[in-house]
């Protein structure tokens, strides 16, 4: 009978300290899922894990423009950046060109524009220029060389054109692959402006 009793009291025991284990790994697990909430300020350790969701950091970088200044996506600017990986062969890219000039022009003031053009694809680093010149494109354009290689490398892109629109604090709010529709651009300008 003492026996009996003696197991059921290690029983009861090894039950209680189950419970015990199980509410601690959940009140860590909870605790872990609030501390990747989507606010606050990215850190540099989630933005080292390249998962371009929304929701999700992206990746800090620093890329030269046309006139050679590095220009940085964290910049403490307190503005949304809109940011698109392209070139000037690509047809979907070209298309969806003309609106985002405009929507730059309109909104410059109020939404940071990141239009990354995937240098080390091209033939020539200087048709860019030539590109941007022939098209009348004011938008700043930062160049991806072979070196540096955000697109296909850092953001592991498996083509071009993407879009992504990224808060202050680093987090994509919006992703498209492929290109974006002059309706969806009007729309994320009037969303991220006001």
């Amino acid at each position: 009978m003492e026996k009996q009793v003696q197991r059921r009291n290690i029983l009861v025991l090894l039950i209680i300290g189950l419970m015990v284990a199980i509410t601690l790994i959940l009140t860590f697990i909870n605790r872990w899922d609030h501390s990747k909430s989507t606010t606050g300020k990215c850190t540099p350790q989630e933005t080292e894990t390249t998962n371009l969701e929304v929701g999700s950091c992206a990746p800090n970088f620093r890329l030269p423009d046309l006139n050679g200044n590095e220009i940085e996506l964290y910049a403490e600017n307190q503005k949304p950046t809109f940011v698109n990986f392209w070139a000037t062969w690509c047809g979907p890219c070209q298309s969806e060109l003309p609106y985002i000039e405009k929507a730059y022009r309109k909104y410059k003031d109020r939404v940071n524009f990141m239009m990354i053009n995937a240098t080390g694809t091209e033939p020539n680093e200087k048709d860019v220029d030539r590109f941007m010149k022939r098209n009348h494109y004011t938008f700043p354009v930062l160049l991806d060389r072979r070196d540096t290689n955000v697109a296909f490398g850092e953001y592991k892109l498996m083509g071009i054109p993407v879009t992504l629109v990224v808060d202050p604090h680093g987090r994509i709010l919006f992703k498209r692959v492929g290109s974006v529709s002059e309706e969806e651009v009007n729309q994320l300008m009037e969303k991220l402006a006001h």
